[in-house]
């Protein structure tokens, strides 16, 4: 864009020959494009990543995500550094826990959280 108006603005403002006109369009188009690949690079760095360290969740209460047999596997909903996720978790106790019931985090392992019912 900045180039096409460069262009016509040299030649019709400025009477400026072919050539100037070709050499400031250039210019300026240069300059447009260099500032919108500044512009994108600068966004790409708002972007972010974080890691959740789960080891902060032992100890906390949560819910179960879903049903956990005995001794079995499920997930859980649980706040991980500030923030509300669902994770994986394994049922520690010999006794079933339901869907939404509260369980707490005894301890963490190869990012796989273990609980125990409330």
């Amino acid at each position: 864009m900045g180039f096409g108006w460069a262009g016509y603005a040299s030649l019709s403002q400025f009477k400026a020959t072919i050539l100037i006109s070709a050499v400031c369009a250039f210019a300026v188009g240069l300059i447009f494009m260099c500032v919108t690949a500044f512009l994108m690079f600068s966004v790409r760095k708002l972007e972010k990543n974080i890691k959740k360290d789960k080891s902060t969740a032992v100890g906390k209460i949560g819910k179960a995500y879903t049903h956990f047999p005995v001794k079995g596997q499920g997930q859980i909903e649980i706040e991980v550094n500030g923030q509300l996720s669902i994770s994986d978790a394994i049922n520690l106790k010999d006794e079933e826990i339901m869907a939404f019931d509260q369980i707490k985090v005894v301890k963490v392992e190869n990012e796989i959280m273990y609980i125990e019912k409330v």
